[in-house]
């Protein structure tokens, strides 16, 4: 954990720091404990062994070249020192100007006041001890909060595991802290906010697991890490009931809604394309406008419909290609929503760490013009089909006019020729004079073909 993170620890005095002698350190703060503390006798032990097995392992030296030559070798960690006040006197101002890598100070001293005239400068960045426990439990405490803030860090770009890793081992630093400041009340401020149902450890869990689901294809997958943050702030429950909602929705367009539309009214499968499309946009637009959980709730009612897109694209594929072609062309169809998958989910995810700290609606207002890019193409096959539909009837009802053109020897024969020239005149004037200015049967298939 500890070169993951780039900490280590440098423990300059005269007398305990002799690198190699970290057992003989562990019995002199054993030794040096005053009965009043009452600390059972292997808490301090437990203590620094967790400390360097959760954080970073402590380089003893007794010298300040030394010192300066362990910073100098570690060029790419963040340095915590630990100093007696004779030694730190000199040390500190020398380290602070000249190495920023060392960015926390501790002194272990006799008498403290002996050392605040020089300590005065350093407060900042320094703390002065004149008894080990307090040294070691400070530290501790000190170590955890800055597992937390690398923790939070994590949460800000959406690594679940990480965070997840850090807020474990604030809390286990923490537990060890309390340990052996026993009997003092322990110190709960940390520990209540990484531990409970809303805590940092839930919250990174939380984020881990719902970072597995299935759900990432383009914008869906961003949609839980964006209603996470404020100002809709959902919580795990909230969004389970989103997501609940959303799917009885989908449900509800696709066997109930879906087939009183075809079968009562009659739409086409571009009609149905098109009704997803706007359907997907309006969820879209639902996203942007994310003032207030209102709007958000009205998701699973407008975007019932979006699932229409595949289903009238797919039916119209079917109508339009031959029989022993279809099982090619859907291949090809699924093919192309594997890749539109993968590089969906890849744009989106990088584009959303990008902007999630200027505009984190930028996907969803992409996401809106690319399902709107979609329409145009739509209409234009909705009303290409209904033209060539419509010439389709026009030729077999000239058909039958000719047929009665070439029989009129009757008013009620004259009557209905008349009746169905007037009704085409109407319905298509520049097609029906086409039509009609040739005999031949083979030009006018020429230019119903051409039309």
């Amino acid at each position: 954990m500890s070169d993951e993170n780039g900490i280590y620890c440098i423990w300059l005095d005269l007398h305990i720091g002799i690198l190699g002698k970290y057992q003989t350190f562990k019995e002199k703060f054993q030794k040096s404990l005053k009965p009043i503390n009452g600390l059972p006798p292997n808490s301090i032990n437990n203590l620094i062994l967790c400390f360097e097995q959760e954080v970073a392992p402590i380089k003893f030296v007794s010298n300040i070249d030394d010192a300066l030559a362990l910073i100098q070798n570690e060029t790419d960690k963040r340095i915590i020192l630990i100093s007696s006040g004779s030694l730190g006197k000199d040390a500190v101002p020398l380290i602070y100007k000249n190495y920023p890598r060392v960015y926390s100070y501790y002194i272990f001293c006799a008498n403290i006041l002996n050392y605040l005239d020089w300590a005065m400068d350093y407060l900042h960045c320094l703390k002065i001890f004149d008894h080990e426990t307090d040294l070691l439990i400070r530290l501790t405490r000190d170590i955890s909060q800055e597992f937390i803030r690398l923790g939070r860090s994590y949460l800000a770009v959406y690594d679940g595991e990480s965070a997840r890793k850090c807020f474990v081992t604030a809390e286990t630093l923490e537990t060890h802290a309390n340990d052996a400041n026993s009997p003092n009340p322990p110190v709960r401020r940390c520990l209540e906010m990484l531990q409970g149902p809303n805590g940092l450890i839930e919250k990174s869990q939380n984020l881990k697991d719902d970072q597995r689901t299935d759900e990432t294809i383009g914008e869906s997958s961003v949609i839980y890490l964006y209603l996470k943050k404020s100002p809709l702030s959902f919580s795990q429950s909230l969004y389970g009931i989103f997501r609940g909602l959303k799917s009885f929705g989908l449900g509800l367009g696709l066997l109930i809604v879906l087939p009183i539309l075809r079968y009562l009214f009659n739409i086409s499968d571009m009609a149905c394309a098109i009704l997803g499309t706007l359907s997907k946009c309006m969820s879209d637009f639902l996203y942007v406008m994310n003032h207030s959980k209102t709007f958000i709730f009205m998701i699973p009612l407008f975007g019932m419909l979006s699932s229409y897109v595949v289903v009238g694209v797919r039916s119209y594929i079917s109508k339009i290609c031959n029989l022993n072609e279809e099982g090619k062309i859907f291949s090809i169809v699924a093919s192309l929503e594997s890749i539109d998958a993968l590089i969906g989910s890849l744009v989106f995810n990088i584009l959303y760490s990008y902007t999630i700290s200027t505009s984190p609606r930028l996907i969803f207002i992409l996401a809106f013009f690319l399902h709107f890019l979609t329409l145009p193409l739509f209409i234009y096959i909705l009303f290409n089909d209904n033209y060539l539909n419509r010439k389709t009837i026009i030729v077999e009802q000239m058909k039958k006019i000719s047929i009665i053109k070439n029989n009129n020897s009757s008013n009620q024969s004259h009557v209905r020729y008349s009746s169905l020239i007037n009704n085409l005149e109407r319905n298509n004037r520049r097609f029906l004079y086409n039509y009609n200015h040739f005999d031949d049967d083979q030009k006018r298939n020429q230019i119903y073909s051409s039309t």
